[in-house]
């Protein structure tokens, strides 16, 4: 039963069951069989083709007026409820009665589903019922069940409105039970809608209910509040009620949307709601993160300078509260306060200072993210308050002593290079830095800390005592080779580590040179501002030397042992340069002040109004939603009486149910028609791919091109990757030249790049035939379920840490601009560029970090590192990270498409001939076959040969192979015996030699063709497939060479047999298969010489053309079989000769091998000795030498 509804479901009505299923179905007592039947009964036809009712379906009536009556009360609300989905009024007219009784039943699963009934037949033909709105409205004053009284409400509310506005009149609200409270707000909500002037007294009633109310109600009464009035006072009793939700409610997913609708009440009364940000952030007590940083946005939102002070005030002691919190996700709650102190600082001023002083305070316990971001925040506040920089300067140098991040000491140097810009704030700076140094020269002081001093005194003392200390004996007797009192050599690492050392010193030990060249920078920029400030030289000159040394001695110690790692280039070669900037005269100060305190400070400035143009342009895109001033103004006291007005939520669910209603182009559909079958097949076959939200719809059109019925058709799809076929469409008979559409839908779980294959199946002439087509492959583009996205620095730089996966594609581009590359990049990707600033086109390097979201919730992260000379190539590499595997593989397909694409670089003819081979390379085409040959006929092969390569992987090739050639060759045959051409040949040995040169003559081209990707191509992976399709030949050659032996002679068969040991060593142990395609290339003189033998035979080619094809076969025959062949031979002997140490290597293979192909080789040239003497006698014959030849002697072999 459920098969058959499964197949009317999909389009194939079944209407011959109808009558077997009321026999043998309907008469069933089994309960999951009826719920079945039920189900049946909703989707048959019940008309005939002239559009009246079938007699059958009196029967229907019948079975279901006795469920109606049934003793068992869930049968009878089941067919009640089957009576919703019932619009045929002709069935409808003899279930009345039994549904007017079943209101009085005495259970109330009967009682609310024929409430139901009754207003759907109502709704279906109001003549069944036409008391019904009185019948209901009895039903409801009278009913003490919760559930029936509120569908009885709800059927009232759609029949007649005056009568559920009396019923609320007279009700006690608060009395009522939830179900019926939260039925008569929906109808208030959508009522209020149609009726504006009962808006006062809804507001009145919706209040109520919002106090007294559980939380469902409490819910509910508030979204229609906020519907129902946009006056302040109203909308702040919703958002209260919202806040209270978010509260005291415990389940996470009733804060979100709680805090959702409050993010929507506020986006729509901008304004109103900022007395409430203090209670949302009240929120923050829970444990989720996703609540915390909900409320977190929600309270940004709301902030204003009233209330800004007590939200800093709580956010403060939010952030002191984690410092000794032991819960998950710790450390990303502390980084979205700080971020949140962060915006709200940046936004009111009276409260920056006291904000830099807290987030100062506790950068030393914060990890380097949450620290880096109190770094940003220090930079952007010293910059926008001048009259701040002093004390937040003098704070930072206080804090900077519990730095443990040297990022975070970076930025608060380079923050101290640009904004002291008052002779005491230097003065403080150079003492903080000179402090934090230590003593200088470091590499001085740190041998001097680890004794090297004194092991470098005691050297010569050491070795004159080596040399004049005779060896010691001990008591064995033996020699001593190592004193108890040598002391061992101090390991510099372990010896460092025993002192103190000073937070910019453990850095530079530690191999952080990044800072300081950061802090040479620093230096030079502070010498230069008391350049500016200051007339005293002699304190300038001695801060410039002692500046000096310290970047001398920071030089010194990166390429000493003390360090963990030594200096890079980049550090080394910034330091010099500064070192060479205050060694200048002072003629340059002016260049240097302007490159060292205007550029960087110009630099930083640009990329601040970068981030506010961003948001600039958010606020911009979200105010386009808005209405504009010259939109029209709907009245709805000026609107047509039958006019509906729709509500929000009406919307919502429209478009959930509908989906989406944007129209599809015409040319962007063709464009998505993925052509699945030839137009020479019997069946042409298209499809229109789909793609949904989480789903892909194949739209399959299918034409009969044949002049016979195609019986039991079916489409059968299957998927590879994250993909799933969830149905399959039903076979269908095709009339001849006739269309047939059929739909299957394939769920997708993950943005990978997925493979749809299938066949078409239909019955032949007999019932044990059947036909199958391969469709082409069907391939999913991940671009459709990928979408830019936009994330922080933080997050960013967090979830590349976290990504396990990661595929790096390396960029080769002709391109003209490197801004361009990053263009197409972004477009063939979906990715979003993260990085700030503007590429004018014209630059050589560039680095970006793009980042892009799936519809299923996963992140794709790329960073892009390129570069280009002046007359080169675009070259670098682009990384791309992700959590599982296959968004990586998938995104570095598309990447590296965009490298090769406009590529114009020049191909060598090694490069040229790949290209070649990799256009026309193919994968195993008999595929297919394989699972039926290991099914069926692998079994009934002996048991010690199941194991072989021959057989447990290419059976299914050589079977095929075989049974082409003996069908050719049958056909063959048959095609000679006709009188026209068996006349000709005039004896059976010429037919069966004439099948044979067919079989061969096809047998030559398919192993051409085969073998264009396959020659010299050792990495082939299908290279075992050219082989087995060349074996399936010589098997088939030795068996017709043995049978017809006596016609052919004994060269053809060892030739056969020969070539078949040859190819089976080959195939099964997967040995000199690099020489397959070489030794192949015999089979290009194949169609000339039978050639020659056509013209011999039949008389039909004129002499110019036998002549021309005589001298091609001639001359193949002798570069390629002879000269070729014998070279190849040489060859292989020579590459088995050096790979007889490999592992695998057997002599007797090889010997057998060798010897074979030499046997081939010897017999082409007794072939070529005979072609060559019938090539004299006909010569001879031409000038008149010699008699007519025999036309059996010029057969070339």
């Amino acid at each position: 039963m459920r098969n058959i509804l499964i197949t009317m479901i999909n389009s194939d009505p079944m209407p011959e069951l109808l009558m077997h299923i009321i026999r043998y179905v309907m008469p069933s007592k089994d309960k999951e069989l009826k719920k079945l039947l039920y189900f049946y009964w909703e989707i048959c036809e019940k008309y005939d083709s002239e559009g009246k009712l079938r007699h059958e379906m009196i029967l229907v009536c019948n079975a279901i007026q006795r469920d109606l009556q049934h003793p068992n009360e869930f049968i009878r609300g089941n067919t009640l409820r089957f009576l919703n989905k019932l619009k045929e009024p002709e069935l409808l007219e003899t279930l009345v009665p039994n549904c007017r009784s079943c209101l009085e039943h005495r259970h109330a699963y009967v009682r609310k589903n024929a409430v139901f009934a009754i207003y759907s037949i109502y709704k279906v033909s109001d003549h069944l019922i036409p008391d019904a709105p009185e019948l209901i409205l009895d039903f409801l004053n009278i009913e003490n069940d919760a559930t029936c009284r509120r569908n009885a409400f709800v059927c009232l509310s759609q029949l007649n409105r005056e009568a559920s506005l009396l019923y609320i009149q007279e009700q006690q609200l608060e009395s009522l039970d939830p179900l019926i409270q939260l039925a008569i707000i929906e109808f208030i909500r959508k009522d209020a809608l149609q009726h504006n002037e009962l808006r006062q007294q809804y507001l009145q009633i919706v209040t109520a209910l919002l106090d007294f109310g559980n939380t469902a109600v409490a819910y509910e009464a508030a979204t229609t509040l906020s519907v129902l009035s946009s006056s302040p006072a109203s909308v702040k009793n919703a958002a209260n009620k919202f806040v209270e939700l978010a509260i005291k409610e415990s389940d996470i997913n009733v804060k979100l949307i709680a805090l959702e609708r409050i993010s929507e009440l506020h986006s729509e009364n901008e304004g109103v709601l900022d007395d409430v940000c203090l209670d949302i952030l009240k929120v923050l007590s829970s444990p989720s993160v996703d609540v915390r940083n909900k409320a977190i946005e929600i309270g940004l939102k709301l902030v204003s300078s009233k209330n800004v002070e007590d939200v800093i005030k709580l956010l403060k002691k939010e952030l002191q509260r984690t410092t000794n919190s032991n819960e998950d996700k710790t450390t990303e709650y502390r980084q979205a306060l700080i971020s949140a102190i962060h915006s709200i600082a940046i936004k009111f001023h009276e409260i920056a200072s006291s904000v830099v002083d807290l987030l100062l305070e506790f950068i030393g316990e914060l990890n380097t993210s949450a620290a880096t971001e109190v770094i940003t925040f220090v930079k952007q506040v010293i910059d926008k308050y001048p009259d701040l920089r002093s004390n937040i300067i003098n704070r930072l140098l206080v804090s900077l002593s519990n730095v443990k991040s040297g990022k975070v000491y970076r930025g608060s140097l380079w923050i101290l290079g640009e904004y002291c810009i008052e002779e005491p704030d230097v003065q403080a700076t150079w003492k903080h830095i000179r402090t934090n140094i230590g003593e200088i020269p470091i590499l001085g002081a740190e041998k001097k800390a680890n004794g090297f001093e004194a092991e470098e005194d005691d050297l010569e003392a050491k070795s004159e005592n080596r040399s004049a200390t005779k060896p010691k004996v001990l008591a064995d007797g033996t020699y001593a080779t190592e004193s108890a009192y040598d002391e061992p050599k101090k390991d510099s690492t372990v010896a460092s580590s025993k002192h103190y050392k000073t937070p910019i010193r453990s850095f530079i030990l530690d191999g952080d040179f990044y800072l300081a060249s950061v802090l040479a920078s620093t230096l030079v920029k502070l010498l230069l501002r008391l350049n500016k400030l200051s007339g005293r030289k002699d304190l300038l000159n001695a801060l410039k030397a002692e500046a000096m040394l310290i970047m001398v001695s920071i030089l010194r110690v990166g390429e000493s042992s003390f360090v963990k790692k030594k200096i890079d280039e980049d550090s080394s070669e910034r330091i010099m340069s500064c070192i060479r900037f205050l060694s200048e005269e002072e003629t340059n100060v002016k260049l240097l002040e302007d490159a060292f305190l205007d550029s960087t400070i110009e630099a930083f400035h640009q990329q601040v109004d970068g981030q506010v143009e961003a948001e600039i342009e958010k606020l911009s895109s979200t105010h386009l939603n808005a209405e504009q001033v010259d939109d029209p103004i709907a009245f709805r006291q000026f609107s047509n009486k039958d006019a509906k007005v729709i509500g929000d939520d009406e919307k919502e669910l429209m478009a959930v149910q509908g989906g989406s209603t944007q129209k599809e182009d015409l040319s962007s559909r063709l464009n998505k028609i993925v052509q699945l079958t030839g137009f020479s097949d019997p069946v042409y076959a298209e499809a229109y791919v789909k793609v949904h939200q989480f789903d892909v719809t194949l739209d399959v059109l299918i034409v009969n091109q044949t002049t016979t019925t195609l019986r039991n058709l079916s489409v059968e799809f299957a998927a590879l990757g994250d993909l799933k076929v969830i149905d399959k469409p039903s076979s269908s008979n095709i009339p001849p030249h006739g269309f047939h559409r059929t739909q299957t839908t394939v769920k997708v779980s993950s943005a990978d790049t997925g493979v749809i294959f299938g066949n078409i199946v239909y019955d032949g002439q007999h019932a044990d035939q059947s036909t199958i087509v391969i469709l082409s492959d069907v391939h999913i583009d991940i671009l459709d379920y990928i979408k830019p996205a936009t994330c922080t620095e933080a997050q960013f730089r967090k979830m590349w840490n976290e990504f396990e996966w990661e595929n790096k594609i390396s960029v080769n581009s002709s391109l003209p601009t490197l801004k361009e590359y990053l263009d197409e990049l972004l477009k063939s990707t979906n990715m979003n560029n993260l990085t700030p600033g503007s590429i004018i086109g014209d630059c050589q390097f560039l680095s970006a970090n793009l980042y892009s979201r799936s519809t299923f919730g996963e992140d794709a992260l790329a960073n892009l590192c390129i570069e280009k000379s002046v007359d080169g190539p675009i070259v670098g590499h682009v990384r791309i990270r992700s959590k599982g595997q296959g968004l990586a593989l998938s995104l570095g397909d598309k990447v590296a498409a965009v490298a090769r694409k406009n590529s114009n670089i020049a191909v060598t003819e090694m490069q040229a001939l790949y290209q070649f081979r990799e256009k026309y390379s193919y994968d195993d085409p008999l595929a297919w076959m394989k699972p039926f040959v290991d099914e069926h006929i692998v079994p009934h092969v002996p048991q010690k040969f199941q194991n072989t390569e021959i057989v447990k992987e290419n059976l299914h090739t050589l079977i095929f192979g075989i049974t082409l050639y003996t069908t050719i060759f049958q056909f063959s045959k048959l095609i000679f015996m006709f009188p026209t051409i068996s006349n000709a040949l005039k004896s059976k040995k010429n037919r069966l030699d004439g099948s044979v040169r067919v079989v061969s003559f096809i047998q030559a081209i398919i192993i051409c063709v085969l073998g264009i990707p396959v020659f010299k191509n050792e990495h082939y992976p299908r290279i075992i497939f050219y082989a087995s399709m060349a074996l399936s030949y010589f098997i088939w050659d030795t068996v017709i060479s043995t049978i017809y032996v006596n016609l052919f002679g004994v060269g053809f068969l060892v030739h056969g047999i020969v070539s078949t040991i040859v190819f089976g060593i080959a195939v099964e142990k997967n040995f000199i298969l690099y020489y397959s395609a070489a030794f192949l290339l015999f089979e290009i003189s194949t169609p000339f010489l039978d050639i020659r033998w056509v013209g011999l035979k039949f008389k039909v080619l004129p002499d110019f053309v036998k002549l021309l094809n005589n001298i091609i076969l001639i001359l193949i025959f002798f570069f390629v079989r002879i000269c070729w062949g014998w070279y190849q031979v040489i060859k292989l002997a020579k590459d088995l000769y050096v790979a007889s140490d490999e592992p695998g290597f057997t002599t007797f293979g090889a010997c057998v091998i060798l010897g074979c192909n030499f046997v081939l080789d010897v017999l082409n040239v007794f072939w070529f000795s005979k072609m060559m003497t019938v090539a004299v006698v006909t010569i001879k014959q031409m000038v008149g030498f010699s008699k007519k030849a025999d036309d059996e002697k010029l057969k070339l072999m």
